[in-house]
This record gives structure tokens, C-alpha cells and sequence, in this order.
């Protein structure tokens, strides 16, 4: 009878702990999952002193394939990016990952093509990039991986949206973005989101005349990991 007691005690409070673990952890940001609140946060941004002209969107779309963690403080993707630009823009095309760490990274064009005044441009990536996760719950922490995107122009008034209309669905629990098949060892993929962040840059990059819009607010592909926490916790009695 105590030992039966003891056990139905221990799954009680690791219940309880998973579920106070879950309500602590949240993502921050301003999260984009409607065509109306991406329209309300580009509308909330001011441009920079001496900017009359109109702020320019690049819709960009992600689509993760694979994912691995090779270290405690990174993440490895593959996958494909695409971003779509008015054929007469002059805007830079391409983009950076603020995170890309390591010398060993895959960016191929893969195909591009003009409809109606729109280039579209895809690409293959693989890139591994540093992260932040906290792990102070282990066993039952949760990891968020983030995707930084920004655009190639670093001085150009330009923001990154997320190409919400290239996804059948966009609620996060649905994993929009995500493959099937994309699956890490020991973590169940719960979510992910578009979002924003703004980023306060305290540097010119060297330009005179700073007119950078994207480099400030941040477009940001994140992905919400739990650990499959039944292996280390049987492991720790």
C-alpha cells in the first residue's frame, strides 16, 4: 500500500511540475499569425528621421526540413527560404541569419522566376545557428528555437514580413513551417510562429545616412521544443 502510495505521489508531482513548467515558459515577441496583425505592426512602425518614402515588404517564407541540436547552445536546419520582390525594386535580394555561427553553411538559389511584376526567389539553406535555452527545468524544460531572418541591405527601409498566404494554415500548433518529418531525439515539436522582435542597434554600420528599417525589427521563425522527459527522469531515480 506505500508503495503503491509513493508511486501514484511521484506521478502526481511530475504532472504538476509539467504543468507549472508550461505556463511559465513563453515565448516573446510580438506574434504574427493573421494577415490583420501583420498589417497593424507595419502600420505601428515609424521610419527613421529623414524617410519620407513608403516602407517596403520582402514576404519570405520558411520551410524546415530537418533539425538537430549539435551542442547545448545551437541548432542546425535545413530547409528552403523563399522571398518575393517587386521585379523593379531595387532593394538588395537575399538575407542574413544575425545567429549563423561556424564556417560550414549551404546557400543555394535553387529556382527564380517573375509573375506578374513579382520575382519570386528560393533557396536552399543549411546553416547552424546559436541560441539561448534555458535550462534550469531539465527534465521537464522546454527549448525555443529561433530563426532570425533580416534583410541582405542592411541600410535599406525594408522589412521582412512573413508570407502568410504560402501556408494552408498558420496556427501554431499546426507546426506551420515545419516538415512532417522534421524531428529531433528525445523532443516533441509542440508549435511555431512568426513573430517580431525589435532589436535596439546602437551601431551605423558605417552608412551616413542610417535608414535601416529590418535590422531593427526583427522577423523571427520560432519553433517550441519539450523534451520527452520520461527517459532522464527514470534515469535520475
Amino acid at each position: 500500500a506505500i508503495s503503491a502510495t509513493f508511486s501514484i505521489l511521484c506521478v502526481v508531482l511530475i504532472v504538476l511540475a509539467w504543468v507549472l513548467t508550461n505556463q511559465l515558459d513563453t515565448q516573446g515577441g510580438v506574434s504574427i499569425t493573421s494577415q490583420s496583425e501583420l498589417r497593424r505592426y507595419i502600420e505601428s512602425i515609424d521610419a527613421p528621421d529623414g524617410v519620407t518614402g513608403e516602407l517596403e515588404t520582402i514576404p519570405t517564407g520558411i520551410h524546415v526540413q530537418s533539425l538537430q541540436f549539435p551542442d547545448p547552445t545551437s541548432v542546425t536546419f535545413n530547409g528552403y527560404v523563399w522571398q518575393t520582390y517587386a521585379e523593379d525594386s531595387d532593394l538588395v535580394r537575399g538575407f542574413a541569419f544575425p545567429q549563423q555561427i561556424g564556417e560550414e553553411s549551404t546557400l543555394e538559389e535553387v529556382q527564380r522566376e517573375v509573375v506578374n511584376g513579382q520575382e519570386l526567389i528560393v533557396w536552399y539553406v543549411g546553416v547552424t545557428l546559436r541560441q539561448v535555452y534555458d535550462t534550469t527545468r531539465f527534465p521537464f524544460d522546454h527549448r525555443h528555437i529561433q530563426i532570425r531572418i533580416v534583410p541582405a541591405d542592411l541600410n535599406a527601409h525594408a522589412i521582412v514580413t512573413p508570407d502568410l498566404d504560402a501556408y494552408e494554415l498558420i496556427t501554431p500548433i499546426l507546426l506551420p513551417g515545419v516538415d512532417a518529418q522534421a524531428n529531433i531525439n528525445n523532443w516533441t515539436l509542440e508549435s511555431s510562429r512568426f513573430s517580431y522582435a525589435q532589436q535596439d542597434t546602437t551601431t551605423s554600420f558605417g552608412f551616413a545616412d542610417q535608414v535601416s528599417t529590418g535590422s531593427d525589427h526583427e522577423l523571427r521563425f520560432s519553433i517550441r521544443a519539450q523534451r520527452v522527459y520520461l527517459g532522464p527522469f527514470i534515469a535520475y531515480l
